[in-house]
């Protein structure tokens, strides 16, 4: 197609790339937060002081922050293979 202004190689913006690459950037910062809660819960295990307490509050954090991190993996596999099947 002869057009005035050519396409300077840039990708086409369809609706469903824009979706993805929405979702894939949630899911980015959804998986950085949950590895900065599992560094964080372990930076409170270590400065816990032997404080039995603490060390329980911060082993729970952490088993969350896994739990966030295993469950944002999931979510991006099944949205990417859900795309790859609809395209």
């Amino acid at each position: 197609m002869n057009t005035p202004f050519p396409n300077p190689g840039l990708p086409d913006l369809t609706p469903r790339v824009i979706i993805q690459n929405g979702i894939n950037i949630f899911l980015v910062i959804i998986g950085i937060m949950a590895v900065l809660m599992i560094a964080v819960s372990a930076a409170q295990i270590i400065t816990a002081g032997g404080s039995a307490d603490k060390v329980k509050k911060a082993r729970q954090n952490l088993m969350w922050g896994i739990v966030g991190l295993l469950i944002a993996m999931a979510a991006g596999l099944i949205v990417n293979i859900v795309i790859g099947i609809a395209s």
